[in-house]
């Protein structure tokens, strides 16, 4: 943790792992008591970015005041333009970027969820079954409903 004067900014991408068929990330706030998660399709989404920003920026909207997290998951690992992606079209043998046809549509389904009785300290989410759990030090700490075949996607659109 960091103190209230520290200042930081950064952006930090993380592949989802090769053989998982749907990613997901969990952020919790013990003081509100909640720990949301989003569970979404690797095929389309193979990245999950981080954003962090602690009083780092001096321009407007920030002025030195923000102090914010945001997570992003999409087709790229970093933000770059699409000249960069194009030369880099892998990364760990992931691509990182998609290619929609003129013309072309996709449409993807994910699911946002929220745990209203985390507890305090680490934990993780687990897929499965019918079921989506908060799970800390192996042990379920509160589970809820889920079908997986609702976080779909329409067929992968080809990347070069």
């Amino acid at each position: 943790p960091l103190d209230n004067q520290t200042q930081a900014n950064d952006f930090t991408g993380f592949r989802v792992h090769p053989s998982d068929s749907l990613g997901y990330f969990l952020a919790g706030n013990s003081h509100f008591r909640q720990a949301f998660f989003y569970i979404w399709p690797r095929s389309f989404f193979p990245w999950l970015g981080v954003w962090d920003e602690r009083r780092g920026r001096t321009a407007a909207p920030w002025r030195e005041r923000t102090v914010v997290r945001a997570y992003e998951f999409g087709t790229s690992a970093f933000p770059q333009t699409r000249r960069s992606m194009l030369q880099e079209p892998k990364l760990f043998d992931t691509p990182t970027f998609l290619i929609l046809p003129a013309r072309g549509s996709l449409w993807v389904r994910y699911c946002l969820g929220a745990f209203t009785n985390p507890g305090s300290g680490p934990a993780d989410v687990e897929i499965s079954g019918d079921a989506v759990s908060l799970v800390r030090n192996g042990h379920v700490i509160e589970q809820l409903p889920l079908d997986q075949n609702e976080i779909a996607a329409s067929p992968r659109a080809e990347s070069v």
